[in-house]
């Protein structure tokens, strides 16, 4: 799936509506999907958007660490 760096905001809500059909078409198909981040999906993720369109599906969410509680290395 694609996701634009871009600060448009109708292109960007454009592309999470298309990538949302798209996973509620395979949830549909009895399909298990997963979405892939680095650290915490709940913190600056596109993720977030993404489950806004999907609330009526099951969903588990698995939190990553974000660098804001990651230990100073060193």
């Amino acid at each position: 799936m694609e996701f634009p760096m871009t600060y448009s905001k109708e292109d960007l809500k454009t592309k999470w509506e298309e990538n949302v059909k798209k996973i509620k078409e395979l949830l549909d198909e009895g399909k298990d999907v997963a979405f892939i981040t680095i650290g915490d999906p709940m913190i600056y993720s596109t993720y977030i958007y993404i489950l806004k369109g999907i609330e009526d599906y099951e969903v588990e969410t698995i939190p990553g660490i974000t660098p804001i509680v990651q230990p100073p290395q060193g």
